[in-house]
């Protein structure tokens, strides 16, 4: 079983890293659950970035799946249908800011929700196939060298928004691409597969900070 563990606002260096051994050991293979991600301490944000790029703590691995929620403005209702927000844009700029774009870089799908009354929404389809889909489409990950999504590079630019993009943000929207077309069962990433990527890569509702 994947370990699933979660960090709190609350959570200090000492909590991270209690007695010599480190919280993000724990959570290798697994995934990491970080909720109200602007309320966390700068430094937890930090660490959080540098495990994900380093994937490593001494001579230990550290590999997870980093899943993370936040509102996108300070009163929480950017967005919304029914509520107005009343954040000034200086005021939205700094709460995203407390982020950083180095983080917002490493998350490969990003993603702007509006609440939903559980009561009322209707329930998602659900296909029976999908567990051996998703088995077939993991294979031809493991398969696949850093080089096979470089070449989706040059389709790529043929965005605005996808020159905008750094580098690391680039290879994460070429990998979801690939992974788009691998669920339709393709060999050839199109240009909707790329457009669909980059809808991945988009922060909010209302777009502003990009």
């Amino acid at each position: 079983k994947r370990p699933v563990l979660e960090i709190f606002p609350h959570m200090g260096e000492k909590d991270l890293h209690p007695g010599g051994s480190s919280f993000f050991h724990l959570v290798h293979k697994g995934v990491l659950i970080v909720d109200e991600l602007t309320n966390q301490k700068e430094r937890t944000l930090k660490t959080i970035s540098f495990f994900l790029e380093k994937r490593k703590y001494d001579s230990y691995p550290v590999s997870f799946t980093l899943a993370s929620a936040m509102n996108g403005c300070p009163c929480g209702n950017m967005g919304k249908e029914e509520e107005l927000c009343t954040c000034t844009e200086r005021q939205r700029e700094r709460h995203w800011n407390k982020v950083g774009s180095a983080l917002l870089d490493r998350f490969d799908i990003c993603l702007s929700v509006l609440p939903e009354n559980l009561m009322t929404v209707p329930l998602a389809y659900e296909d029976p196939d999908l567990l051996s889909t998703i088995t077939e489409v993991w294979i031809k990950q493991q398969q696949r060298s850093e080089l096979s999504y470089r070449k989706l590079l040059p389709l790529l630019s043929t965005s605005l928004q996808g020159r905008s993009l750094s580098m690391r943000a680039s290879m994460s929207a070429c990998k979801m691409a690939k992974l788009i077309a691998d669920f339709e069962k393709r060999d050839v990433v199109t240009r909707e597969d790329m457009v669909e990527a980059l809808s991945y890569k988009t922060y909010g509702v209302d777009r502003h900070w990009r």
